[in-house]
């Protein structure tokens, strides 16, 4: 998470979507953004696949159904954070104030103190899953 902050403005320079009068998933961004974020360094290939998969389908679903304004049905938060408040996470994590829990052997709680928390399912020491505590 610290290197997604870290490197965020940059990670996002290229944003996979294309806000033109009707809003695409732009695949040669997409594949420049998971560059960016390091996803085979952190990620498990299960998640990379699920990710692209999903990103697919928002694609085909903004085909079937133009799209030229509000929010992306499937992107309506930060696709790692799970919120709408990304900058408040993102200073969490600069000034590190949040706080990491492990449930057990495959789960790692990150509480952001906000009453925001993820739950990070880990695989051979990698992301598999990013889910919001409920």
């Amino acid at each position: 998470m610290y290197n997604y902050q870290k490197n965020y403005e940059i990670i996002y320079q290229d944003d996979f979507i294309e806000y033109d009068r009707e809003y695409r998933i732009n695949f040669d961004n997409l594949n420049m953004f998971i560059k960016k974020c390091q996803l085979n360094k952190f990620f498990t290939e299960n998640y990379i696949n699920r990710f692209k998969e999903k990103i697919y389908k928002i694609d085909q679903n903004l085909k079937s159904n133009p799209q030229s304004d509000g929010l992306i049905e499937g992107l309506e938060s930060d696709v790692f954070l799970c919120t709408q408040e990304i900058d408040e996470c993102l200073i969490k994590l600069e000034q590190k104030e949040i706080k990491c829990n492990k449930i057990n052997e495959t789960e790692t709680e990150i509480d952001f103190g906000t009453s925001h928390v993820l739950i990070f399912s880990i695989r051979n020491n990698k992301i598999n899953d990013i889910r919001l505590k409920l």
